[in-house]
């Protein structure tokens, strides 16, 4: 359990496992950063430092207006604080005709930060297939700590998503 734990990953070289370093920031709440060769390694990390010494806007949360939340559906499971030059992004489902969402938290000087956007309804099948493989993705980490509710049930659910949704997972 990462909670009350940031964790920052960096993958120096290009035999590094992107996936699971990315997997592993994102559950961590933190970022992720790629470096090719040593020759960039001191400006990515000056570029890291300046990131995540202070964040902008903690403890971010979803608050929805004239739409609902499909349960279990946002990714990341864990949503990111906010961080200088680093876009949120954060998918999932809804039902509803559209509305209002606003992203809120506590900025850094410790006042309530809120943002609000407008949701509209899309269809739109490359949306879908990279929110579900976020999804499977998320049951897939949650299935491999065995969190949440049991594995088996997990199982069931991984596969019943990746056969509605068209994705692959470890089980289809």
């Amino acid at each position: 359990d990462l909670s009350g734990i940031r964790v920052h990953t960096i993958g120096i070289d290009r035999a590094v496992n992107a996936g699971f370093l990315g997997r592993l920031s994102a559950a961590g709440g933190g970022l992720f950063e790629l470096v090719e060769s040593e020759d960039r390694l001191d400006e990515v990390m000056a570029n890291i430092h300046r990131r995540i010494g202070a964040p902008l806007v903690r403890n971010v949360a979803l608050e929805p207006g004239g739409l609902s939340i499909v349960d279990g559906t946002v990714t990341p499971a864990r949503l990111p604080d906010l961080f200088p030059g680093v876009p949120l992004v954060i998918r999932g489902r809804y039902t509803g005709e559209g509305g209002r969402l606003a992203v809120r938290g506590t900025a850094a000087d410790g006042s309530p930060w809120r943002a609000e956007v407008t949701g509209g309804r899309h269809d739109s099948p490359a949306a879908t297939a990279i929110w579900a493989r976020a999804h499977v993705r998320d049951l897939e980490d949650a299935y491999a700590v065995g969190r949440r509710v049991s594995n088996e049930d997990l199982e069931r659910q991984i596969v019943a998503a990746s056969l509605r949704f068209g994705v692959l997972c470890r089980f289809t």
